[in-house]
């Protein structure tokens, strides 16, 4: 049962998605904290002119820049931004932990009734192979004249039922 649990946290897709959920959350979470850094930029420009207004010369210009941008208030909208992406962490992991919870005692159902069932079949089997041979008796039973016809169709459908019941 252990390594049944084991197995099913490790492969169920519900699982899978919910933990993908955590991932995606935590990376909106991670970017909506970018607002609240300075945004550095590089750019470089560069000019080559020949021939400019019919002359025969050549200008060339090359220049580069920093760029420091850092906004310093925005009306808190990047506040709530954040308090809001912290918050769908939160809901991921509360579904995914729920999904866990879920797993696992549907897990242990499943074998509970499937341990019950296994106790189950030796006696379904030697039911199935008492109501065949109570069939065949009651029909050679039937040929001789011992036997009704009612009688002989309730011990087909216990033997229906019995294969029925083993069968399941």
């Amino acid at each position: 049962l252990k390594e049944a649990i084991e197995k099913a946290f490790a492969s169920h897709p519900t699982l899978k998605s919910a933990n993908a959920d955590i991932v995606e959350a935590r990376a909106q979470l991670k970017s909506s904290k970018s607002p609240f850094y300075p945004r550095l930029d590089f750019e470089v420009r560069a000019r080559l002119d020949e021939d400019k207004d019919g002359l025969d010369e050549r200008d060339h210009d090359v220049m580069g820049q920093f760029k420091i941008q850092y906004n310093l208030f925005n009306g808190t909208k990047d506040y709530y931004r954040k308090k809001e992406n912290v918050h769908l962490v939160s809901v991921a992991v509360d579904i995914r932990d729920q999904t866990h919870r879920e797993v696992e005692e549907s897990l242990r159902l499943s074998w509970r009734a499937y341990d019950m069932l296994s106790g189950q079949l030796p006696h379904l089997r030697k039911r199935a192979e008492a109501s065949e041979a109570t069939y065949k008796a009651y029909t050679q039973q039937f040929k001789v004249g011992r036997r009704t016809l009612f009688v002989l169709l309730d011990a087909r459908g216990e033997l229906f039922e019995s294969r029925v019941d083993r069968t399941n």
